[in-house]
């Protein structure tokens, strides 16, 4: 057991060194360009679907408040018809 956990931890150690020597890549400005235009249509995608969803949850709550408001003439004007 004890074996084990230190061929383990011996390899972890060399591949986490062997990764430390390894200098970071800079991105070409294509490959910038690409990140971009990934992000930007993902997040246009993301607010286009929001903004339709919040603008059908306003749409029906308008349509309701419409229709309420035209009942309710509707049943005031029958009131003061049967009154007379």
């Amino acid at each position: 057991m004890k074996k084990i956990f230190l061929s383990l931890t011996s390899v972890a150690l060399i591949v986490a060194i062997s990764s430390c020597n390894q200098a970071p890549t800079a991105m070409t400005a294509d490959q910038i360009n690409k990140k971009a235009d990934s992000t930007v249509t993902v997040k246009a995608k993301e607010m286009t679907d929001n903004a339709g969803k919040e603008c059908a949850a306003n749409m029906a709550a308008a349509v309701k408040a419409k229709s309420d408001q035209i009942m309710a003439a509707a049943a005031a004007k029958a009131a003061a018809t049967n009154g007379k």
